[in-house]
C-alpha cells in the first residue's frame, strides 16, 4: 500500500551527518513512519541504515547512489519501498526483509552490482520493474510462494541469478523479467502460470531445462531466444501457439514436441535452433510462418501435418540438414524453390490425396534417392524429377495416367520403374539418360505409343516387357541403350521411327512384327552385336528407311519383308559381316550407299521389278564377287566404285546398263547371260574375261561381232542361238567351246580363231570342223579344225 502523506522524518546520527570522515550508520529516530522522495540520494557518508519498527514507506530515490552502503535491514512494519529507492547503492551486499508483505517497486535495487544476497518478504506479491536489474552479483534466492507476478525486467542482467524453484503462487512473468540470467540452468514452471511475456528468458545461456506444469501456459515471442544451452523442453500440453522467435538461437535444442494443440507456429520461432535434428509438429497445425525453422541446419526430418494450410516460403531456409520431408496435407502448393533449399534431402512422401506433381518440382534435388508417390496420384507433370541424380527407386501408383515430358530426365541412379496399368502415354524424353536402368515393366495395357527419346542414354537397361496395346516407338525410344539384349515386339506394332534403336549395342536378334509399316531412318544403326533380323512375311512393311542398319557391324543374315518395295540411303551400310543378300522380289528402288562399306558382301541379286539403284550402292564391298541382275533397271556409273573386285555377272534380264560400267571392265572374269535378248550386247570391253555362259530358251538370238575380246576364253551355251556372227569371237583366243542345243548355228565364227576344244551337243552344221566322238563321252562330239 502506498501512503498519500506522512510525518516529517526525524533524523539522529551517531556522529554528525556531514563529517564524511567518521560517519558509518544512518539511524532513522523511532516514530518516523516515511521517508521523502530524494531524501538521501547520492549521500556517501554511512554504511548501513538503522529504520525503526513504526516505518511505513521509503520514497522514490530515497537512497539512490549512496554508494557506500553494505547492507540493510528493512523493519518488520514497512509496506512499500518506491521507485529506485536504492538503486545505484553500488556497495550494498545483503538486503533482508522483517516485513512480510512489503511491495517493491520498480527499479528499487536496480544496479546494486555488488548486491549478493536478498531475504524477500514472505508475502510478497509482486516484484517491480528492474526491482533488481544488473544485479550481477545477485545469486541464489528463494521467492516466496506468495509471488503472483515478476514484472518486466525484474531481475534482468542478473548474471549470477538462480533459483531451486519458481513460486506455485505465480501467475505472469512479465518482459525481460530474467533478460541475461546467465547462471539460470533450470525451471520448472508453476502450475498457476498463465504468462510468460517476450524476452522473459532471452540469453540465459546457461539455461539447460525447462518444464511447464500448467498445460495453458502461454509463452512470448522472443521469450528464450538465445538459451544456447536449452537442451530440454516440455511444452505446455495446450499451448496454442508458438510465437515468434520464441526459441530462437537456442543451439542445445536437439527434439521438440510441439502438442496438438498448437495451431500456428510464428516467425523465426526456432530460427538458428542448429542442433535441433528432431521436430514432432501438432497434428492440428494450421500455420507454419516464414523463417520458423530456418537455419535449423541439424534437422533430419519433418512431417508436415494434414492439417496445415500455410507454410511460408522460408519457413524450412537454411536447413541443409534436412534428409526427409513427409508431407500429410494437400492444402498447400510446394514448388521447386522449397525442395531446392535442401542439399542433403534425400527421401519424400507425398499426400497420398495428391493428385498432380507440378511441372520442375523436384528439379535438381541432386541428392535424393526417394519418394514416396501419392496413391491417388494421376499426373508427373513435365522435369517434374530431371537431374534427381541420386534417385533410385520410385514405385509409381496404379492411379498415374501419364508422364509428362522430361520427368525423370537424367535420373542417372534410378534402376528400376514399374509403370503401372492405367498409363496412357510416356512421354518424350521421359526417362532420357536414366543410366542406371537395369528393368523396365510396362504393366498398361493403354499405351499406345513410346515418344521421342524416352528412354534414350539407358546404358545399363538389360530387358524390357512392351506392352501388348504399343504400336508406334517414336525417334530415339531406347536409343544408346547400350546393353538392351532381350525385349519382343508387340504383334501389332506399326511404325517404328527415327533412330529408335540407334547404337544398342547388345541387340543380337530382331524380329520384326508382321503389322510393322514403317521402319524410319537409323532406326537399328551402329546395332554392332546384332546378328540377325527376321521380317515375319510382313504385308505391310513397305520401307526401310535410311542408314536403318548403318553399323551393325556384326549382321550376317537378314529375311526380308514380301512386301518391301525400298531400301532408303546407307540403309545397310558398313554392316561388315554381311555376306549375302536374298532382296525380295516386291522391291523397286535401292537408294545411294545401302550397302556401302559391306566387306564381307560376297554376292548380291538384284529382283526383276526393281526400277532403281542408287549411287555409290556398293563401295567399298572389297569381298564383292558376285551380282545377279533379275532387273532391267538404270544403272548409273556411279553405283560402282573402283574399290570394287567383282568377278560374276550373271543377267537374268535384258538389262545393258551394266554392260556400261567401267569400273567393272577391269574386275570382271565371268559373266552368265541366264536371260533373253534379241542381240546380246557386246562385252568386249571387260578386258579380264575368262568365262562366256548363255543360257536361252528362244532360238532366234544373234551374237553380234565383237562380241568379246579375250585372250583367255571359255565360252559354254545352253540353248539355241540363230546366228552368231563372223567376228563374234575374232579378237578372242577360246580354250574352250561348249554348246548344248538342238538348233543349226549360222556364221562361220571361228575363221579367226583356233580353240583348243569345241563340245557340240545333238545337231550341229559346221564346215570347218572334223567330228569324233570318244567313247567316255557318248552325247558328246568333239570337233577339230581342219587343217
Amino acid at each position: 500500500m502506498i501512503l498519500s502523506c506522512a510525518p516529517l522524518i526525524n533524523l539522529l546520527l551517531i556522529r554528525k551527518i556531514f563529517d564524511t570522515s567518521n560517519s558509518d550508520t544512518l539511524i532513522i529516530s523511532d516514530g518516523t513512519t516515511q521517508i521523502d522522495p530524494n531524501q538521501f540520494t547520492n549521500i556517501h557518508n554511512f554504511t548501513e541504515i538503522s529504520f525503526p519498527n513504526s516505518l511505513i514507506s521509503i520514497g522514490e530515490n530515497s537512497f539512490s547512489g549512496c554508494t557506500n552502503l553494505e547492507s540493510l535491514e528493512l523493519p518488520i512494519n514497512l509496506q512499500t519501498i518506491y521507485q529506485n529507492s536504492f538503486s545505484f547503492c553500488t556497495s550494498l551486499k545483503t538486503v533482508t526483509f522483517l516485513s512480510e508483505n512489503t511491495v517493491i517497486s520498480d527499479e528499487s535495487f536496480q544496479n546494486c552490482i555488488n548486491l549478493e544476497s536478498i531475504q524477500l518478504p514472505t508475502r510478497l506479491k509482486k516484484i517491480g520493474k528492474s526491482a533488481f536489474n544488473n544485479c550481477v552479483k545477485l545469486g541464489k534466492i528463494s521467492l516466496p510462494n506468495s509471488i503472483e507476478l515478476i514484472d518486466q525486467r525484474a531481475f534482468s542482467y542478473c548474471t549470477n541469478l538462480n533459483f531451486d524453484s519458481l513460486p506455485s503462487s505465480l501467475t505472469y512473468i512479465i518482459e525481460e523479467a530474467f533478460l541475461n540470467c546467465s547462471s539460470i540452468s533450470g525451471i520448472e514452471f508453476p502450475k498457476n502460470l498463465e504468462i510468460i511475456n517476450p524476452n522473459s528468458f532471452t540469453n540465459c545461456i546457461n539455461l539447460e531445462r525447462i518444464k511447464f506444469l500448467n498445460p495453458r501456459t502461454n509463452i512470448g515471442h522472443d521469450a528464450f531466444v538465445t538459451c544456447i544451452k536449452l537442451s530440454d523442453v516440455e511444452l505446455p500440453s495446450q499451448i496454442k501457439e508458438i510465437e515468434e522467435s520464441t526459441f530462437a538461437f537456442c543451439a542445445s535444442l536437439k527434439s521438440i514436441y510441439i502438442p496438438d494443440t498448437v495451431k500456428t507456429i510464428g516467425t523465426t520461432a526456432f530460427w538458428g535452433c542448429s542442433n535441433l535434428a528432431e521436430i514432432h509438429l501438432s497434428n492440428n497445425l494450421d500455420t507454419i510462418i516464414d523463417y520458423a525453422f530456418a537455419n535449423c541446419s541439424s534437422l533430419k526430418s519433418i512431417t508436415l501435418p494434414e492439417t496445415l494450410k500455410k507454410l511460408g516460403k522460408k519457413a524450412l531456409l537454411g536447413c541443409s540438414g534436412l534428409k526427409e520431408i513427409t508431407i500429410l496435407t494437400n492444402s498447400i502448393i510446394l514448388n521447386n524453390s522449397f525442395y531446392r533449399q535442401f542439399e542433403s534431402l534425400e527421401k519424400v512422401t507425398m499426400s497420398n490425396n495428391l493428385t498432380i506433381i507440378f511441372e520442375q518440382l523436384f528439379y535438381d534435388i541432386y541428392n535424393l534417392r526417394e519418394i514416396i508417390l501419392p496413391k491417388a496420384l494421376s499426373e508427373i507433370q513435365q522435369m517434374a524429377f530431371q537431374n534427381c541424380i541420386r534417385l533410385i527407386t520410385v514405385d509409381i501408383p496404379d492411379s498415374v495416367q501419364k508422364i509428362a515430358p522430361k520427368a525423370f530426365y537424367n535420373c542417372t541412379n534410378l534402376r528400376e520403374i514399374k509403370l503401372p496399368s492405367s498409363i496412357t502415354v510416356i512421354s518424350d524424353y521421359c526417362f532420357f539418360n536414366c543410366q542406371s536402368f537395369q528393368s523396365i515393366t510396362m504393366q498398361s495395357t493403354l499405351i499406345k505409343s513410346i515418344e521421342i527419346s524416352s528412354f534414350q542414354n539407358c546404358y545399363s537397361l538389360k530387358s524390357i516387357s512392351l506392352p501388348n496395346s504399343l504400336r508406334v516407338i517414336k525417334n530415339f525410344a531406347f536409343a544408346s541403350c547400350y546393353n538392351l539384349a532381350d525385349f519382343t515386339f508387340p504383334n501389332d506394332m506399326t511404325e517404328i521411327w527415327d533412330r529408335s534403336f540407334l547404337d544398342c549395342r547388345s541387340l543380337t536378334k530382331i524380329t520384326l512384327p508382321n503389322s510393322l509399316s514403317k521402319l524410319a531412318s537409323y532406326s537399328f544403326s551402329n546395332c554392332v552385336e546384332m546378328k540377325e533380323i527376321v521380317l515375319i512375311n510382313s504385308a505391310n512393311l513397305l520401307i526401310i528407311g535410311e542408314g536403318a542398319f548403318k553399323y551393325c557391324s556384326s549382321l550376317n543374315s537378314v529375311s526380308f519383308s514380301h512386301s518391301l518395295i525400298f531400301i532408303d540411303a546407307y540403309a545397310f551400310s558398313f554392316c561388315s559381316s554381311l555376306t549375302k543378300l536374298l532382296l525380295p522380289e516386291s522391291l523397286k528402288e535401292i537408294n545411294e550407299g545401302s550397302f556401302l562399306g559391306c566387306t564381307s558382301l560376297t554376292k548380291i541379286n538384284l529382283p526383276k521389278n526393281l526400277k532403281k539403284l542408287g549411287n555409290i550402292l556398293f563401295s567399298n564391298c572389297t569381298l564383292l564377287k558376285e551380282i545377279v541382275i533379275n532387273s532391267n533397271c538404270s544403272i548409273d556409273q556411279s553405283v560402282f566404285d573402283e574399290d570394287y573386285n567383282i568377278e560374276n555377272l550373271i543377267i537374268k534380264n535384258e538389262n545393258k546398263d551394266i554392260f556400261e560400267q567401267k569400273i567393272l571392265h577391269q574386275s570382271v572374269k565371268s559373266i552368265t547371260f541366264s536371260s533373253y535378248f534379241k542381240e546380246y550386247p557386246t562385252i568386249s570391253e571387260f578386258n579380264h574375261i575368262e568365262h562366256v555362259s548363255i543360257i536361252t530358251e528362244h532360238g532366234d538370238s544373234i551374237i553380234n561381232d565383237n562380241f568379246v575380246n579375250s585372250t583367255n576364253l571359255n565360252i559354254n551355251i545352253t540353248g539355241n542361238i540363230h546366228q552368231i556372227s563372223d567376228n563374234s569371237f575374232s579378237h578372242s583366243h577360246i580354250n574352250n567351246f561348249l554348246y548344248c542345243g538342238n538348233q543349226i548355228v549360222e556364221g562361220n565364227f571361228f575363221v579367226d580363231n583356233k580353240p583348243k576344244i569345241f563340245q557340240f551337243i545333238n545337231t550341229i552344221h559346221r564346215n570347218q570342223l572334223e567330228v569324233s566322238q570318244p567313247n567316255e563321252m557318248q552325247n558328246v562330239l568333239i570337233f577339230h579344225l581342219k587343217h
